[in-house]
């Protein structure tokens, strides 16, 4: 995901999002590039890499609205489990939510900005 600002002190900007794991260093799922590959490939594109920094986006209003969430399979990376491993796992998640599960409910994301050299 990202967009493009132009206008900006004369420059194109790029920014560009990227989901991250729970140590927020690596991309969650395999088919995203990580930050080197993703900075190499602005590079080759002419951009340079401005900052970087990781931010954390809010997933869901409550543990059951994301449960529900998981449970329609609405995020990508689930698609790469078994159907056995993936009910194991919301079998495991709803017991969570039933004994008072208030863990935050945001989810780590990397933030670049590039700028066209």
């Amino acid at each position: 995901m990202g967009g493009r600002l132009r206008g900006c002190c004369g420059a194109d900007l790029w920014i560009s999002t990227q989901r991250r794991s729970r140590n927020g260093t690596a991309p969650a799922a395999s088919s995203q590039p990580s930050g080197r590959e993703l900075e190499a490939a602005f590079a080759r594109a002419g951009f340079g890499l401005l900052s970087s920094h990781t931010i954390e986006q809010p997933v869901a209003e409550s543990p059951i609205d994301y449960l529900s969430k998981v449970r329609s399979r609405t995020y990508s990376d689930l698609a790469a489990l078994s159907d056995e491993a993936f009910e194991a796992g919301v079998a495991r998640m709803t017991a969570v939510v039933a004994d008072g599960w208030r863990r935050s409910l945001r989810e780590p994301r990397g933030l670049f900005a590039f700028q066209k050299a």
